[in-house]
């Protein structure tokens, strides 16, 4: 996609999925360019990647989205906990010694 700059992007919706779906090597292509109704369809091969990689990719995307509001609620202590409550663990243990 570099190759298209500027005013290339003022395009109708047809006219520009047409221009970026000549691009090669897309992860996906356009199927219709209808705003909100926009239809694509992911490539074979990146589909099986994204399938075989899943929680990699999750973990990756969880990540930065906690660094993203770290980041911008510097105040706010705790996101990780916010965002992603821990699992519930037993206490059993910890119970009998402090009594």
């Amino acid at each position: 996609m570099e190759s298209m700059k500027g005013k290339e992007w003022n395009r109708s919706g047809k006219n520009l999925a047409a221009r970026i779906n000549q691009e090669q090597r897309l992860i996906y292509y356009f199927l219709q360019f209808l705003g909100l109704d926009t239809q694509i369809q992911i490539q074979k091969e990146w589909a099986d990647y994204i399938e075989q990689n899943y929680e990699i990719i999750q973990g990756w995307i969880e990540l930065n989205l906690i660094q993203y509001l770290q980041r911008r609620n510097p105040s706010v202590p705790g996101v990780v906990d916010k965002l992603f409550p821990p699992r519930e663990r037993k206490l059993e243990k910890v119970k009998s010694i402090g009594r």
